[in-house]
């Protein structure tokens, strides 16, 4: 089952009024209702994002507060000091943290410290030791995501990790769909579209949904939030002739 949920694109995140970034997350005091809590992991494929990597980290700890995350960062050989950021700052990130932040220099700071009701966040952090694409960077931290749910953020900030808020209780709590995709064209003011590429979209989703007989609004998705169970049956990143469809198909 799948749905559909309208998102801005390229929609830019206020900006901070200080220089220090943080996020503390919480969750229910029971024990027991941790225990039935769903993990999300966000996949987050890299590729010469050190300007922005550290404040994504941030951003992506702040929604669903109640919900522990796995965050897998694949860098897929960047050249700007991508890399050697992850390994300084994630090189000794094992366990579980409830507090982020990021000094004035720009460097990630992990705390365990907090609340005992704080959900955890832990980080599983990948290299390429070749470039072979966002599609690939995409399946290996697939391959590695541990969560019931998974969800798959760009490392550039285009998209809102507050979006997930909407995504996420369709799939775990209301439980009407296990697939639900971002769209460009519906929802909340976005900017103005290329006549072309709103054309070109709307073509390509009409071949899609004749080819697969699915009713889909946009082949070309933004936010994508799923069941890991689900994507045993879809291979949503196949590529062909180095074109990359963000269309699953099975």
């Amino acid at each position: 089952m799948t749905g559909e949920l309208a998102n801005d694109a390229r929609r830019p995140f206020p900006s901070p009024a200080m220089s220090e970034f943080s996020a503390d997350t919480a969750m229910p005091g029971d024990r027991a209702d941790w225990e039935t809590v769903p993990v999300l992991s966000v996949i987050i494929p890299v590729y010469n994002e050190v300007q922005t990597i550290g404040r994504i980290l941030i951003e992506v700890a702040k929604p669903l507060p109640e919900v522990p995350k796995q965050i897998v960062i694949v860098d897929d050989r960047s050249s700007d000091g991508t890399s050697d950021w992850l390994r300084k700052n994630l090189g000794q990130s094992e366990g579980s943290w409830r507090r982020l932040s990021l000094n004035t220099s720009g460097a990630l700071q992990l705390s365990a410290d907090g609340p005992q009701n704080h959900a955890g966040i832990s980080f599983t952090v990948l290299f390429h030791e070749r470039n072979r694409g966002k599609g690939a960077a995409v399946r290996t931290g697939l391959a590695s995501a541990s969560g019931d749910v998974v969800v798959i953020q760009d490392a550039d900030l285009e998209y809102d990790p507050n979006d997930w808020s909407r995504m996420f209780p369709l799939i775990v709590e209301r439980k009407v769909a296990d697939v639900v995709y971002g769209s460009r064209f519906y929802g909340r003011p976005h900017r103005s579209l290329y006549f072309h590429h709103y054309l070109g979209n709307r073509i390509i989703s009409f071949l899609f949904n004749l080819l697969y007989n699915q009713i889909c609004l946009t082949s070309k998705y933004v936010t994508k939030c799923s069941r890991k169970r689900s994507l045993r049956n879809y291979d949503s990143l196949r590529t062909v002739s180095g074109w990359r469809s963000k269309f699953p198909h099975r």
